[in-house]
């Protein structure tokens, strides 16, 4: 998909919510999201149903994820419009992995490794 949702290749279309989600990381992330991964793995969504679902740092093997794990604390449901994805955008600040409220996780980098 090109960021207007024009399909460049294959077939089908695009499942709506993906799309405002992904086309608001890559653009206000830029380089540093060439690749965007949005999860609902058991395990990570797990800690989103959380009351308090942010990650502390409270072991030395966590430091190295020290500011790079923000927090999205608040669902508003599938995200269908761009007033969502800026929502997540503004929630991801600087960080790389984005775990969101009662949803699941948005992982971002230069490369899928």
């Amino acid at each position: 998909l090109d960021a207007d949702g024009n399909i460049l290749e294959g077939r089908g279309e695009a499942e709506i919510s993906a799309f405002y989600i992904h086309r608001a990381v890559h653009q206000a992330q830029g380089e540093a999201a060439r690749c965007v991964f949005h999860t609902h793995m058991p395990h990570a969504t797990a800690l989103t149903v959380l009351t308090d679902n942010q990650l502390p740092m409270v072991h030395q093997n966590c430091l190295k994820f020290f500011g790079e794990v923000a927090s999205y604390d608040r669902y508003h449901g599938l995200v269908h419009d761009g007033d969502e994805a800026s929502r997540i955008v503004d929630a991801f600040g600087s960080a790389r992995c984005l775990m969101m409220a009662n949803h699941g996780v948005i992982v971002t980098g230069e490369t899928a490794a």
